[in-house]
């Protein structure tokens, strides 16, 4: 009887990941200040129009955001459907796959934030039940450690990209 192998995780080579990124901007300049000129427009103009109004209320904060994080995503899921389809124009502002970038974009901040939000309650709660000598070592350790953690896991699931998908692709 012989067993098998297991079956393994292909490797991904970060350095030529990274050499294939920049040379694929580097090669297409044109079309990459093509797709985001108008994004950059609006984020610039949303940028300009907050800090006229005073960008230390809340009521000029969140919609600036909302709106830089609307329109980077119209960049983003444009360079996507570039580099994973070879679509070199956009038919309409808000490409296909839009929605879904921006609703995976949602559900994962939500999710790291609901991990820091109970992290927090936790170190809070370790801060009263515990002696005050202890605090820093007993609640900050752990709570910094869930942070990488939190941190490490986002970065691992944020690699779905639902740009690509269309009619016939599977979702995320």
């Amino acid at each position: 009887m012989t067993a098998a192998a297991s079956p393994s995780w292909p490797k991904i080579n970060i350095a030529a990941s990274v050499r294939f990124a920049f040379t694929a901007v580097l090669d297409n300049a044109h079309l990459a200040l093509v797709l985001a000129w108008l994004p950059f427009v609006i984020v610039a103009a949303a940028q300009i129009l907050g800090s006229l109004l005073g960008d230390d209320r809340w009521s000029v904060r969140i919609p600036t955001a909302l709106i830089d994080t609307a329109a980077w995503a119209v960049f983003i899921v444009r360079w996507h459907r570039f580099i994973l389809r070879g679509e070199t124009t956009a038919e309409r502002f808000f490409p296909p796959g839009w929605g879904a970038y921006v609703w995976t974009g949602v559900k994962l901040w939500l999710l790291l934030s609901l991990g820091l939000v109970v992290g927090f309650l936790v170190f809070v709660l370790i801060s009263v039940a515990a002696p005050f000598s202890l605090n820093g070592i007993v609640g900050i350790g752990p709570f910094v450690a869930l942070v990488i953690a939190l941190g490490l896991a986002w970065l691992r699931v944020s690699l779905a990209f639902p740009a690509a998908g269309g009619p016939g692709w599977p979702s995320c």
